[in-house]
């Protein structure tokens, strides 16, 4: 079970991602895994971006198979708002594998 946990500040977002969502022999959870890693990836190169450009300062980006914590601050709506949208792609890999994958939003 892969656990993905969005904390939603005014000023930012941390997201963190705990577990595997297979045992390696289940194609399933390779799917899961590599559709989890792949918003992750996505997520982050989005705000090393925006890092560039200036509108976001970044806290923590590590992604680690099985532990994967992205963190910012920033005061630009517009990012907050790409990194929401990215993030409904977890909801729906975990609405469509739940017993795979777990999302939340605090």
């Amino acid at each position: 079970m892969t656990d993905v946990i969005v904390k939603k500040t005014s000023l930012g977002r941390e997201i963190t991602i705990k577990g595997h969502a297979g045992d390696g022999r289940a194609k399933e959870g390779s799917v899961v895994c590599a559709a989890l890693s792949t918003l992750a990836q996505t997520i982050a190169q989005n705000l090393y971006d925006a890092e560039d450009e200036g509108d976001v300062d970044i806290i923590d980006i590590t992604l680690k198979s099985g532990n994967t914590i992205i963190s910012y601050i920033t005061d630009n709506e517009d990012v907050n708002r790409v990194v929401d949208s990215i993030c409904k792609g977890f909801w729906l890999v975990a609405d469509c594998f739940p017993e795979r994958a777990a999302f939340d939003i605090i």
